[in-house]
């Protein structure tokens, strides 16, 4: 998701760091310490809410998700241990977006979670500025240079993102290595594929995401877009392309996930609820 920082940074802390060494044998709630994103804003957690413990036995248990983890709008994150590409996928495909630390005590963990609201993207609502319009205006995008790649290798968007917001994000060592296990990871047809979008002006990569398909449903991540002036406007023009492409193959909406930054509302997401939105995913999973 280009343009803003909105990556997430985590001091998470144990408050039984004497029992930590305990930790992979007997699962605890891991209590927030401090947290905040990176947005343009700061978005606090509750400080007082655990984030419980989640693994692949845990998800797969009958009535886990309808019982115990959808209606609990209280609970937004969930920590694992469980570095396993068929684990990332089982997650996603029961609505999670999942992210990374790396913590001092538990070493790398995967933070799953399930927001309170999101951002959805209908075809109908899509906005394109007068800034982009005026881009396409001027005649055959690919006459002027611009081409828009949809695959599946992060090797040239993980850099970009790196360098534009550092080393201190949630796209960790650990959850690269995740993502390229999920390049190659046997699936159905139709079912889970990871997709790297990437938008070139002359050659030039000037923005990116990583995201992935579940069924009609394309879920982004994270992503960058040049701030070089000369390259303004590509970062909301790569979007415009993508959900165009989108449409065009046939995807049912563009889940865009936390709905705090301005530039979704931009370019036509609306604000649904939990509840609203996994009617919906769920739905879409089962066309």
């Amino acid at each position: 998701m280009p343009l803003l920082n909105y990556h997430i940074r985590f001091l998470l802390d144990y408050v039984f760091i004497s029992i930590v060494p305990l930790a992979s044998r007997f699962k605890f709630p891991l209590d927030l310490g401090e947290a905040s994103f990176l947005y343009s804003h700061k978005q606090p957690m509750n400080d007082k809410t655990p984030l419980p413990y989640i693994s692949p036995e845990i998800l797969s248990r009958n009535g886990y998700l309808e019982e115990t983890v959808y209606p609990a709008q209280d609970i937004n994150y969930y920590w694992s241990d469980r570095w396993d590409p068929a684990f990332y996928i089982h997650l996603a495909r029961a609505g999670f977006i999942t992210v990374a630390m790396d913590h001092e005590q538990l070493g790398p963990l995967l933070l799953p979670e399930l927001q309170t609201e999101y951002a959805v993207l209908d075809w109908k609502n899509l906005h394109i500025s007068q800034h982009v319009q005026k881009i396409i205006n001027r005649g055959s995008l690919e006459d002027q240079g611009f081409v828009l790649a949809v695959g599946n290798d992060p090797v040239r968007v993980v850099p970009a993102i790196r360098e534009q917001f550092g080393e201190d994000n949630w796209l960790t060592k650990d959850y690269e290595k995740m993502l390229y296990s999920l390049c190659f990871f046997p699936c159905e047809e139709s079912y889970f594929r990871l997709r790297v979008v990437e938008l070139y002006e002359q050659g030039e990569l000037v923005a990116g995401e990583i995201g992935y398909t579940m069924g009609k449903v394309y879920t982004s991540l994270t992503g960058f877009s040049s701030r070089e002036r000369e390259h303004r406007n590509r970062g909301t023009l790569q979007l415009v392309l993508l959900a165009r492409y989108l449409k065009k193959e046939g995807y049912a909406f563009w889940n865009l996930g936390h709905p705090f930054m301005e530039y979704k509302t931009r370019i036509g997401a609306k604000i649904i609820s939990r509840n609203n939105f996994i009617e919906r995913w769920s739905s879409s999973l089962s066309q």
